[in-house]
């Protein structure tokens, strides 16, 4: 009991100043094993508490104008990108801008966070992200080579990563992180990428203010990734074309390599160094989006609406066929994807993406295919909140997971031996409070407090009130 207060008050303390990017706890790990009778048993969540790399939506060339002209390491992305000027390096000795006047940059990322479980007694073995204490740690470093004339910019990128819990992204590895080529056409109203990219960051935008890591989609938004879409650092063969209207609106088409339907773990033993072109099994993933974005501006406010479709071509396990084992089936997955963030307030005209922002998530998945069924989510958070805090993030979320039944009937009523009889849950809800404190260029104090109801859908384990701590470093 003492040891609990302490960790509780050692977490309080360094809440405060808490995530610009941390993950939600209470994260279920894919039961596998409740279908284990199944020769692939489907991931529905691969992506999880990904300690991915994290993306600042400010741009602080508008405060450090000297960077500007080294800015844009990431203008193919989906969503914001930090600085040169956000930086520890910065441009010491002239590095960066050498560089730039034979259009090459770079940026690279440095990470370490630490999650606890306050309330429970850990399972055995593990089934959701700081169940434990769960550490995990990472660099990477993304180049570039930009084309002017041509409007070309090839990106090539590697990242190691870290972690006591597989299922926090995957086992251990060292792999190339992105390799591919984007142009734009007809003065950036027609634009292409093709290579090898994570689809989450070239097409599908689900990060609160642009935090690669927390996200719009908080502790069980895993749909999109249970549709085999990749994130940092599993790229796939990708090829997407993009319209961009004046007004804001646009329109994409993605085809992509689809992840392992049965999990990153798998997705990585089957393709530890990330260059096979179509490891056997893995289909394709479609990802036509619609949507409408402006950018804050003076006297403009952020809004970014998405409608995103998930169509796989991969063999996915059909859970309303597993009363029988020997005629299980298996089958194509879809899902759908709406998001709608808005800017409600712009205090600062000079700092125009300061302000107050509320967010909408909601997602449906195949209930045959998928155990993560449907997904809601209202977010309210603050770039900025404090005049002299212009890069703090705070971000309050409140989520609902809806299970889905047709798969929970199925693991209910196996027969003796395939782990029949395990108790489940219908749904999960889960809230969090982050903040992230920017303690000076290139360095970032995050760290989150979360309580989560049902935490996974079985077995039945008792409601985790978690927090994580998390030191981001750009170089």
């Amino acid at each position: 009991m003492i040891k609990r207060c302490i960790w509780i008050l050692l977490f309080a303390c360094l809440a405060v100043p808490a995530s610009l990017w941390t993950q939600s706890p209470g994260i279920e790990k894919t039961n596998a094993s409740a279908v284990e009778t199944s020769t692939e048993a489907t991931d529905p969540a691969p992506r999880q508490a990904a300690p991915a790399v994290p993306v600042e939506i400010v741009t602080i060339g508008t405060i450090d104008a000297e960077f500007d002209k080294l800015d844009g390491i990431c203008s193919t992305w989906n969503i914001g990108c930090m600085s040169a000027g956000d930086t520890i390096t910065r441009d010491v000795g002239g590095i960066r801008s050498t560089l730039a006047k034979h259009n090459i940059g770079f940026i690279g990322l440095g990470l370490a966070n630490f999650g606890y479980n306050f309330l429970q007694a850990p399972q055995n073995p593990q089934v959701y992200n700081n169940e434990k204490p769960n550490w995990s740690s990472g660099i990477a470093i993304w180049t570039t080579y930009n084309v002017p004339a041509k409007k070309i910019q090839i990106v090539v990128g590697a990242e190691w990563l870290a972690t006591n819990y597989a299922g926090l992204n995957g086992p251990n590895a060292f792999r190339f992180d992105n390799a591919y080529l984007h142009q734009s056409l007809l003065n950036g109203t027609l634009s292409y990428t093709i290579g090898y990219a994570e689809n989450d960051t070239t097409v599908y935008g689900g990060y609160i203010a642009g935090n690669l890591a927390t996200g719009t989609l908080g502790v069980n938004a895993v749909i999109p990734y249970a549709l085999g879409m990749t994130f940092p650092p599993y790229p796939a063969a990708t090829f997407n074309i993009k319209y961009d209207s004046k007004s804001g609106l646009y329109v994409i088409a993605d085809v992509a390599r689809s992840a392992d339907p049965r999990g990153i773990e798998i997705n990585n033993l089957r393709d530890q160094a990330g260059f096979r072109l179509f490891p056997h099994g893995d289909g394709a993933l479609y990802m036509p989006e619609i949507g409408y974005k402006k950018k804050s501006a003076k006297d403009i406010k952020e809004i970014w609406f998405r409608a995103t479709g998930f169509y796989n071509s991969s063999h996915y396990q059909d859970y309303s066929s597993l009363h029988d084992v020997l005629a299980a089936v298996k089958g194509h997955n879809g899902a759908a994807s709406i998001v709608l963030e808005q800017q409600l307030t712009q205090p600062d005209k000079y700092l125009p993406y300061r302000g107050i922002y509320w967010s909408l998530t909601g997602q449906y998945a195949v209930p045959d295919m998928n155990i993560y069924h449907q997904y809601y989510q209202a977010a309210l958070y603050s770039i900025g909140m404090w005049r002299k805090r212009p890069l703090d993030l705070v971000i309050l979320n409140v989520n609902r997971t809806q299970f889905s039944r047709t798969a929970l009937n199925t693991l209910e009523h196996l027969p003796k031996g395939a782990q029949s009889g395990l108790p489940t849950f219908d749904d999960s809800t889960n809230a969090s409070g982050t903040y992230g404190y920017h303690l000076r260029p290139g360095m970032i104090l995050s760290g989150l407090l979360a309580y989560t109801k049902h935490p996974t859908f079985t077995p039945q384990l008792k409601n985790p009130f978690a927090g994580q701590i998390q030191v981001t470093l750009y170089y």
